[in-house]
């Protein structure tokens, strides 16, 4: 069975969680997933005329494990 991971936002006065996930085949497919995350809010505020959020996306597998924390604000590498 393919695992769901969760992609929940965080911020110094915020936080968004995902309640309802996302499928992924693996630990690297929602690496990619979150870092297309990013590039899209990064996209989203440049073509606004904003500056990127401050914060994080934190991946948790379907135990609600950290899998891993990617800063927002800018594109991931």
């Amino acid at each position: 069975m393919t695992p769901t991971f969760y992609f929940h936002l965080r911020g110094e006065d915020y936080e968004v969680p995902d309640l309802t996930g996302q499928v992924c085949a693996d630990d690297a497919a929602a690496r990619d997933e979150a870092e297309r995350l990013v590039a899209d809010l990064v996209e989203t505020a440049r073509l606004s005329g904003d500056a990127p959020c401050a914060g994080t996306i934190e991946v948790l597998d379907e135990d609600q494990r950290p899998i891993l924390t990617l800063p927002l604000g800018r594109s991931a590498s």
